[in-house]
C-alpha cells in the first residue's frame, strides 16, 4: 500500500536536506516541497506563530518506520510533525513506480 507523509520543517534548506536523503536511501519514491506556509500551534504553554516549510513524501507501507526514524534523525525540531496517512486509491501504475523505487 502506498503511505503519503507530511512533515513540516523550520526552513527549504531542511525540507530539502530530508527529502534528499530519502531519495538516496530509496526510503520514498518521490517528494513534493511544498514551500513556505504560516503555522499556529500551542508550545511550551502558548501559542506560537512561524513561518515553516511543508513536505510530502511517498512511500510505502513497509519502508513508513525507516522513513519517520531517517526524518526524526535529519529533523531540527524537538517534537517534529511527522503523519502517515493511508492512500486508498491510485492507478496501478503509479503505485507499481513507488514500490519499484522504495527498497524497504
Amino acid at each position: 500500500m502506498v503511505k503519503i507523509g507530511y512533515v513540516v520543517t523550520g526552513s527549504k534548506q531542511e525540507s530539502q536536506k530530508i527529502a534528499e536523503a530519502l531519495v538516496q536511501e530509496r526510503l520514498i519514491a518521490c517528494a513534493n516541497l511544498i514551500g513556505e506556509i504560516e503555522s499556529i500551534y500551542w508550545w511550551n504553554s502558548e501559542i506560537n506563530k512561524d513561518k515553516e516549510h511543508a513536505l510530502i513524501v511517498k512511500t510505502t507501507e513497509q519502508a513508513v518506520e525507516q522513513t519517520k526514524n531517517k526524518i526524526k534523525e535529519l529533523h531540527s525540531y524537538e517534537n517534529p510533525a511527522i503523519l502517515f496517512f493511508d492512500v486508498n486509491q491510485t492507478t496501478e501504475i503509479y503505485q507499481n513506480w513507488i514500490q519499484e523505487e522504495v527498497k524497504e
